[in-house]
């Protein structure tokens, strides 16, 4: 996957882009969709790690 691919589905971005745009317009639905990746990538990264049992 290229480095400027968004990572996510279309599903969970088009949510974000309607609660981001419903909360503080279109600034809100602009960052809705990095910030949905941020939090997904922290989410992945610390909260729940994967362990490799191979």
């Amino acid at each position: 996957m290229p480095p400027t691919a968004v990572l996510g589905n279309v599903l969970t971005s088009a949510i974000a882009v309607l609660v981001g745009g419903a909360l503080p317009g279109l600034a809100g639905a602009l960052v809705a969709v990095p910030a949905t990746v941020a939090l997904g990538l922290v989410l992945d990264e610390y909260v729940f790690p994967r362990t490799d049992n191979a």
